[in-house]
């Protein structure tokens, strides 16, 4: 089975236009090899500035993005890229979410996950060693003081991506060296968390739940749209309703993995719990709701009837080779088809339509020019005495404006 370790780096705030800015990954079958590892980038279009705190929490150049490739290529390597492999692990799958909202913004399918895919989230099998195991493990609060904290001896610093995926491989196997049951758990296609929460759905049973941060919950699913499950869920002794994408990185796992002994550990009683669920299933409405909306269904909500047909066709075509537009498109999305076109595929616009583009970048870039200035502003006071990296990164962030013109 083909495996990789993957660093998925956002450069922008979720939502609408969220984005990665780079996808970091070394194959680990068999002895780990330094020499394969890559980092695709993504160039970000004039119009949108990055997100400075992220980027600096990620030791990640904005630079770099200058001379990468454009976004639909981007997308393209890293799909290819993470379906060759059987078996994705990372310390975070959320950010992997980005590409939802990627291919939408492309007009294209996503193709990744494959339902015979396994994606291992390594923050929530520690999480759950601690839980289930009851090992303290002292864990932080990222991938860099986590490996830290459980032994990693190699000198860390977050602008070395390529370290950093040595120590989530280090943190992987101090993980199966601990707990090689819970590994192999967590170690299963997709498939087999989709048919846990269909049969419980169709059985109106409950399901353990355990998340990147350690929360553990018991939930009932009450729907499942694509990617999405819709649930009613017990924790920290309240009932309330959520969804969650089950492909990141999420222990799903029968009631029966709560023995006496760990019931008495974590001090959960899933019978109570399960006759308070099965009691508010009769009263959804009156209860606390912190569903929220995607950026997918915010996407779809904005497009009108010709606008959704003009994108099923769009779905079916190489990205940026657009059949002829019918009447009746709104707004929103002709604006978007621009975006899209002129993001990626410039030499494809009209001299109108780029001088259109042009001056909607510009325009983009100077409302949230300020915005990004202060975000700067806020970093300086967490920048350590003579890190002359950190000062690196402050200087590289504060002058990339500058260093954009839309052509």
């Amino acid at each position: 089975m083909s495996q990789v370790l993957i660093l998925p780096l956002e450069s922008t705030s979720p939502g609408l236009e969220g984005r990665l800015g780079a996808l970091c990954a070394l194959p680990c079958d068999g002895n780990l090899d330094t020499e394969n590892f890559l980092i695709k980038l993504n160039r970000l279009p004039e119009r949108i500035l990055p997100h400075p705190g992220y980027l600096f929490a990620q030791g990640l150049n904005p630079n770099l993005f200058l001379k990468a490739p454009c976004e639909a290529s981007f997308f393209k390597d890293c799909v290819e890229l993470l379906n060759s492999f059987d078996t994705i692990i990372t310390y975070s799958s959320r950010p992997l979410q980005t590409l939802e909202i990627t291919a939408l913004r492309l007009c294209q399918d996503l193709t990744f996950p494959r339902p015979n895919q396994t994606i291992i989230e390594v923050s929530t099998l520690l999480h759950a060693i601690e839980i289930f195991n009851g090992i303290k493990l002292n864990l932080k609060n990222n991938l860099i003081n986590t490996a830290k904290s459980l032994g990693y001896k190699e000198e860390l610093s977050k602008a070395k991506q390529k370290e950093k995926l040595l120590a989530l491989n280090f943190c992987l196997n101090k993980a199966k060296e601990i707990s090689p049951s819970l590994f192999a758990f967590l170690n299963r296609p997709l498939s087999y968390r989709f048919n846990l929460l269909t049969k419980a759905l169709n059985e109106k049973n409950g399901l353990v739940c355990v998340d990147r941060l350690g929360k553990l919950t018991l939930i009932i699913p009450l729907k499942i749209t694509g990617l999405y499950v819709e649930c009613i869920v017990f924790g920290e002794n309240i009932v309330y309703r959520d969804e969650f994408n089950f492909t990141q990185g999420y222990l799903i796992a029968p009631l029966s993995v709560l023995t006496k002994e760990r019931q008495d550990a974590i001090e959960i009683d899933p019978t109570r719990a399960m006759e308070m669920l099965h009691f508010w299933m009769e009263k959804l409405e009156q209860l606390d709701d912190y569903r929220v909306c995607r950026p997918s269904q915010k996407f779809f909500s904005k497009l009108n009837d010709q606008d959704l047909e003009y994108f099923k066709l769009l779905i079916k075509e190489e990205c940026g080779k657009h059949p002829k537009a019918p009447l009746g498109l709104s707004l929103f999305f002709k604006r978007h088809l621009l975006m899209l076109l002129g993001d990626n595929f410039r030499k494809d616009l009209s001299e109108e339509e780029l001088l259109n583009y042009i001056d909607l970048c510009n325009k983009n870039a100077e409302t949230k020019l300020n915005n990004y200035s202060k975000a700067i502003n806020d970093l300086v006071p967490l920048v350590q005495d003579g890190n002359d990296e950190d000062l690196k990164l402050i200087e590289a962030l504060t002058y990339y404006p500058s260093n954009l013109s839309a052509q």
